[in-house]
């Protein structure tokens, strides 16, 4: 039987000598995988659900982080997995994503209000592998914002299928130098797509601006890009990203999962189909 939580009795801490704030919008529809309950609670293994990887990344800086958490109204299943488990753990926010705002742009702009002086969006439905073994992701993160208004973290990436289906991006020699949302013409001059983002309080209108301008195809996009402070940007890249929204995905990650264990390299797979 399903229990719901009673936002009311949500012990919902706020430090305003908050620095760092991690924006997680959990505000999918579940559509896809069809099931019973929120997508990013689907168990990897025994022990750990898709946003859990998340919260890996989170639990690994070095910096005390608040994680404000945007739920939509069919999501109190994740409210209480998250309350139960990371409460005494991590600063928790619940915030309800306003209608009328959508995608990740909309939650975005639902928390505006709650920003810190850095801000970083991470997916709860995807999986990050970042290899850097001495400075974890959200701190290499954060450090580059002492550099930079703006950040993105990206996978490398030359299939053509997979460009169209995420934010890609031109890097060049680890700057930002094209990005467009899910392009459908000249996609091969991109070589990766984004899998994060962190961003400076002040530099939330133009960030918000730019994203939107690109998710819409606005016709003065290219032009609100270069003029911004995204375009030259440093970018940090990652060894691995594995979007769970499809069984084709899901079950790929377990196989790769159930490989390395076994010691097997999962490039083995590739070379030999």
């Amino acid at each position: 039987m399903i229990q719901y939580v009673n936002f009311n009795k949500l012990n919902m801490r706020k430090d305003k000598t908050e620095s760092v704030s991690i924006i997680l919008p959990c505000i999918g529809s579940d559509a896809r995988l069809k099931l019973p309950y929120s997508q990013e609670l689907t168990r990897i293994d025994e022990d750990m659900s898709i946003v859990d990887y998340s919260f890996r990344h989170i639990l690994a800086s070095r910096v005390k982080l608040r994680v404000i958490v945007i739920i939509g109204p069919h999501k109190f299943d994740t409210v209480r997995y998250l309350y139960e488990k990371y409460n005494d753990k991590v600063d928790l926010i619940f915030i309800s994503q306003k209608a009328k705002d959508k995608e990740v742009v909309g939650a975005i702009r639902s928390v505006e209000h709650l920003l810190s002086g850095k801000n970083i969006l991470l997916m709860p439905d995807a999986i990050i592998e970042y290899k850097d073994k001495k400075v974890p992701l959200i701190d290499k993160m954060i450090d580059t914002l002492d550099q930079q208004p703006f950040v993105f973290a990206h996978k490398e990436e030359s299939s053509v299928t997979r460009l169209r289906s995420f934010g890609a991006l031109n890097i060049e020699n680890g700057q930002v130098f094209a990005y467009e949302d899910k392009p459908v013409k000249n996609v091969k001059k991109n070589n990766a797509f984004w899998v994060s983002f962190g961003f400076k309080k002040e530099a939330f209108d133009e960030v918000i601006s730019v994203i939107e301008q690109s998710t819409l195809k606005k016709a003065s996009f290219k032009k609100t890009f270069q003029k911004s402070i995204i375009y030259k940007s440093l970018s940090i890249v990652v060894s691995e990203y594995i979007k769970i929204n499809t069984w084709t995905n899901f079950n790929a990650y377990i196989m790769k999962q159930y490989l390395e264990r076994s010691g097997v390299d999962p490039q083995f797979l590739k070379a030999n189909k």
